[in-house]
C-alpha cells in the first residue's frame, strides 16, 4: 500500500503530465495552424503570380503585335 506521501506525489505527477500534454498539444496545434497560413499564404501567392503571368503574356502580345505594324508601315515607306 502507497503511503499518503506517495500517493500525493504519483497525484502530482499525473497532473503534471496532463498539463504538459495539454502546452505539448497546444505546440502542436499552433505549428499545424502556422503550416496551413503559409500554405494557403503560397497558393493566393502562385495564383497571383499566375495571373500576372498572364497578363505578361498578353501585353508582349500585344507589343510583337505593334512591333509588325511597326514593320509593314516601314517597309511601305522604304
Amino acid at each position: 500500500m502507497l503511503s499518503y506521501e506517495e500517493t500525493g506525489f504519483l497525484l502530482g505527477a499525473g497532473d503534471r503530465m496532463r498539463r504538459e500534454r495539454a502546452l505539448a498539444q497546444q505546440v502542436v496545434d499552433q505549428a499545424c495552424a502556422q503550416r496551413d497560413e503559409a500554405l494557403r499564404i503560397s497558393a493566393h501567392n502562385y495564383q497571383a503570380w499566375e495571373a500576372a503571368q498572364s497578363t505578361v503574356e498578353s501585353q508582349a502580345e500585344y507589343i510583337r503585335r505593334l512591333e509588325a505594324i511597326i514593320r509593314n508601315q516601314a517597309a511601305g515607306r522604304a
